[in-house]
């Protein structure tokens, strides 16, 4: 509860200030295996050192017994949150493709898909609903699910065989869904995934946001950076 609360704050203080947020209800770090902390499969109560009964973090996509407590906590989770109007769009989990999920890559899918539907079917206030993606090209048909309301992913320099310049990076990431009759948007962004240098993320975050302003896009780059934007 104490996680809930800190959305609360979140959400008030950006109800106050006029910022929409694109709700991620998990991070996929709680099923990621190769990190670390109480945040991630190392403190997930489905973990079997932890009283669970799984001993991977792929198995979240291939049990049947996940589903019903995911949509318990979603049902919690939107019925204390969904009625904040700072909320732009409801997302079930961050950075899908980083979550276990590449060897069930398509039993991932399946769950992602049937998880936004409960959203929507349970969100009283029809946000619109989405599911974020760390590498924006490694399954271009996963954009055009019905459930993917609009498209959202990275655009980090040098990712994915994208440029090294920043607004050539951004770009080059709107011209890739030019097909696709969806709102794009590129919600990570600014320089290197790993960081650089003050005065290049300065350029980059700069760069990015004409770039985007210059591209197919639904509204200019998000940055990862927020310590940066705010503390340097």
């Amino acid at each position: 509860l104490k996680n809930a609360w800190i959305n609360d704050q979140v959400l008030n203080l950006c109800e106050k200030r006029g910022v929409y947020i694109l709700f991620e209800t998990q991070n996929h770090s709680r099923v990621k295996m190769t990190q670390v902390g109480v945040t991630t499969w190392e403190g997930n109560p489905f973990n079997r050192r932890n009283g669970g009964w799984m001993t991977s973090g792929a198995q979240y996509w291939t049990d049947s017994r996940v589903k019903p407590y995911s949509e318990k906590r979603l049902a919690y989770l939107i019925g204390r949150h969904a009625d904040s109007p700072a909320i732009q769009s409801l997302n079930f989990m961050s950075e899908l493709d980083m979550a276990e999920s590449r060897s069930v890559w398509q039993a991932a899918r399946k769950f992602t898909a049937d998880q936004l539907r409960f959203i929507k079917a349970m969100d009283p206030y029809a946000h619109v609903v989405s599911n974020h993606m760390c590498h924006f090209n490694v399954d271009f048909s996963f954009y055009r699910m019905a459930e993917i309301e609009f498209i959202q992913s990275n655009a980090y320099i040098q990712l994915q065989g994208l440029p090294i310049e920043q607004p050539y990076t951004v770009r080059q990431f709107a011209k890739s869904f030019d097909d696709y009759a969806k709102p794009v948007l590129i919600t990570e962004y600014a320089g290197h995934w790993t960081g650089d240098p003050a005065y290049k993320m300065e350029r980059d975050t700069f760069g990015g946001l004409w770039g985007g302003v210059a591209s197919r896009l639904s509204g200019t780059p998000l940055s990862w950076w927020w310590n940066f934007q705010y503390g340097e």
